[in-house]
């Protein structure tokens, strides 16, 4: 008996590579290594079949570009629930960015999430991999840090 892991696209996109992008993401988001090992690891498994037939690996590549390059993603800490979704609604409006809105301070968040809190009504981390810009106060600090 054995497991197989395919690595090709069929007619979906190919499971391993999409579950290789949300580990990415996911490990970057909290900061868990953990998670950006293991998407490694399958990464490398399928690189011998990468390298064999790239057209059949879109999503692999796609998976592979996201892992050397990484998306950058804003992170919104609110302490007035209609402040902090007027934000991620003008962002997502405005930028191609994954935003996520953590709300006030809270000590059961996973991983590092729980660090990125303010005592100001309204906060907002840019991020690219595991990197952070200085917190953003206001949605002009914010528009210059994006632009």
């Amino acid at each position: 008996m054995t497991r197989s892991m395919i690595f090709q696209d069929d007619a979906t996109p190919a499971g391993n590579a999409i579950a290789v992008i949300a580990l990415n993401r996911l490990g970057r988001l909290l900061g868990e290594l953990r998670y950006t090992d293991a998407a490694e690891r399958c990464t490398r498994r399928a690189l011998p079949s990468m390298k064999e037939s790239p057209g059949a690996h879109a999503s692999f590549l796609i998976a592979l570009q996201e892992a050397i390059l990484p998306p950058p993603h804003l992170l919104i800490s609110s302490n007035d629930d209609k402040k902090g979704a007027a934000l991620k609604k003008w962002v997502e409006s405005n930028y191609r960015v994954d935003c996520y809105l953590i709300g006030p301070a809270d000590r059961t968040l996973p991983g590092i999430l729980r660090e990125y809190h303010s005592d100001k009504p309204v906060t907002a981390w840019l991020c690219r991999g595991m990197h952070c810009l200085p917190p953003a106060h206001s949605r002009e600090e914010l528009e210059a840090m994006l632009a």
